[in-house]
């Protein structure tokens, strides 16, 4: 049996026993209905918990800490890679994308959305703007970028903690298509 834990720093033990006794029931219950059906995808630590009719709901052992302090290295999360979850992507959401240059379905990386199709991106005097629009996702900018204008079907991401990222900025296209995103990760607010 895989237990999935979200751990966000900050909360309060109580907050934590709820999260744990939630997504143990919501486990068993996935175990129970659908049936143990778990897969290792990579060495990246991706599982596949609960697959049926081609839609998965992933858990993931963060390694790294591009996402700092939203995510920490060591976090366990669970990605919805549903057709629902993706559809529903939006700026802010946090998404786990298979690595671009790559190309191979072994790597994956943990960003934020914040850009969608059409929208024009631009890092400049350490902040981001979306279509002119300054956006606080809690990131400080070290260098300028763009301004990048996100192609059709795609989304551009960033790392939480940017300056230790490989993100949209660094990508060889820096517009990430929809299908190459794996689950959109819940996380408790």
């Amino acid at each position: 049996m895989h237990w999935i834990f979200i751990k966000l720093s900050g909360l309060g033990v109580e907050s934590m026993a709820k999260r744990m006794v939630l997504t143990i029931l919501l486990s068993m219950v996935a175990v129970y209905v659908i049936g143990m059906n778990i897969a290792y995808i990579n060495d990246r630590k991706m599982q596949t918990v609960v697959e049926e009719d081609g839609r998965m709901i992933y858990h993931i052992l963060v390694e790294g800490t591009s996402m700092m302090p939203t995510i920490a290295d060591g976090d366990v999360l669970i990605a919805d890679g549903t057709v629902e979850a993706i559809d529903s992507i939006y700026h802010g959401d946090i998404v786990s994308i298979i690595e671009p240059d790559v190309h191979t379905e072994n790597r994956f990386l943990i960003k934020r959305v914040v850009g969608m199709a059409g929208d024009v991106i631009e890092i400049k005097y350490g902040k981001l703007y979306v279509n002119g629009f300054y956006k606080n996702y809690g990131g400080v900018y070290r260098y300028d970028y763009g301004p990048y204008t996100v192609e059709a079907d795609s989304v551009f991401v960033l790392g939480d903690n940017n300056v230790n990222s490989l993100d949209s900025r660094r990508f060889r296209n820096p517009s990430v298509p929809m299908s190459e995103i794996v689950g959109k990760i819940m996380l408790e607010e």
